[in-house]
């Protein structure tokens, strides 16, 4: 393959990977309408849910690649409608912790209760999902690489 050839398979690629994003958010965005979610509200429960219950702003804000700023903008509307909780934590740091209340515990079962883009996903063996598994990542880590984020911890 020459260099011409490279870089046309490398536009496609990035179209692709586009139009799969947009229409994996189309996707996700109806899934999780039907429980008042939005998909960065689902993922600040999720990661709730897997820091065991409770955490601070600026793990979540690094988790989902946003702003100390626009995380607790969202968090103060996530506490206003009952879904996590803040608490000024006792001790030398004072950190904010927020914790996971039952009713944001319950959307966050929902949000993955029908997932449909399981379904998408079961489509393809299990040789091929752990391919793509492996390429994605890749291409992931060489993009918060490139962004200077670190990867200390799972995606969301």
């Amino acid at each position: 393959m020459n260099k011409t050839d490279n870089r046309s398979i490398e536009v496609e690629l990035n179209r692709l990977i586009h139009h799969i994003n947009f229409l994996i958010q189309r996707v996700r965005t109806r899934e999780l309408a039907k429980y008042g979610l939005t998909s960065a509200r689902a993922a600040v429960l999720y990661i709730l849910k897997t820091s065991n219950g409770k955490t601070i702003p600026s793990v979540i804000a690094a988790r989902i690649f946003r702003s100390r700023s626009s995380i607790t903008e969202l968090l103060t509307r996530m506490e206003n409608e009952g879904l996590i909780t803040r608490t000024k934590e006792k001790g030398r740091n004072k950190n904010i912790m927020i914790g996971l209340t039952k009713k944001g515990e319950i959307a966050e079962d929902l949000s993955n209760s029908t997932n449909d883009l399981d379904n998408i996903f079961a489509t393809l063996p299990a040789k091929k999902q752990l391919d793509l598994h492996a390429t994605l990542t890749l291409v992931k880590n060489k993009l918060l690489e490139r962004e200077g984020f670190s990867d200390d911890s799972e995606s969301t």
